[in-house]
């Protein structure tokens, strides 16, 4: 069975015929867990852009190849039009609240316009994100429900994201949805308990003690879990 971040980025590549010559820009990249992914589907020459300079470092320790920079998600230090493709999986949500209130933020706007200027002509940018229904059927949210209002206050709709991307220059705009990773309950009991799921920041420590004993109780051998449904909404330079 291919792995869910496997199956994911097939989704984010769509039809496109990335190689070798290929230039791939994962914006928001956390601790890189789609680079290596990525850059096996491909070939291509893989880039991650992130504030974290601490799970960067560690990346860059398990892998010298990836091309990894510390920077915001506002502000790309790349010339125009290397890219071919730019993406960002589940953290429009975090660009969204960083500098402003939630509501009203407009970081992730600015972030589409630099996606404009670094991507090639006929470029594609995919964002992965949620919709109104996938955050109020959040599957984490049933061990962590202050997740779900979380995200529902930070996330932009889906057409709100359509209408930027529209506003900023793109062409072409299509989503679809994906149904979700599925996982064994132990691998993703450890994603939770080693909080490599980003969203995870914004659930206070005490609620997130509790969830992850409830969690924890259970999980059974051989259990299998599905989580993790998005939109990926595509536009083209």
């Amino acid at each position: 069975m291919k792995g869910s971040q496997q199956r994911l980025l097939e989704k984010v590549l769509g039809l496109s015929l990335l190689g070798p010559e290929s230039r791939i820009l994962q914006v928001s990249c956390g601790k890189g867990e789609y680079l290596n992914v990525m850059k096996e589907l491909t070939g291509a020459a893989v880039f991650g852009l992130d504030l974290s300079f601490e799970g960067l470092k560690g990346r860059k320790r398990k892998d010298q190849n990836l091309n990894l920079l510390c920077v915001a998600g506002e502000a790309f230090p790349f010339r125009r039009e290397v890219f071919d493709l730019v993406y960002m999986i589940d953290v429009i949500s975090f660009l969204s609240a960083r500098g402003r209130s939630a509501s009203g933020g407009k970081d992730w706007q600015l972030s589409l316009q630099e996606i404009l200027q670094v991507l090639k002509d006929r470029g594609e940018v995919c964002i992965v994100t949620g919709s109104d229904r996938q955050t109020e059927e959040e599957f984490l949210g049933r061990y962590f429900p202050s997740l779900v209002e979380a995200k529902r206050r930070r996330r932009p709709g889906i057409h709100r994201i359509s209408q930027a991307l529209k506003r900023s220059g793109f062409r072409n705009l299509e989503s679809e949805t994906w149904e979700g990773e599925i996982l064994s309950g132990l691998k993703f009991l450890h994603s939770v308990e080693s909080r490599t799921r980003p969203e995870l920041a914004l659930v206070p420590e005490e609620e997130f003690k509790e969830g992850l004993e409830k969690l924890k109780s259970e999980v059974e051998p051989g259990s299998l879990f599905r989580v993790s449904r998005y939109t990926l909404i595509r536009g083209r330079k």
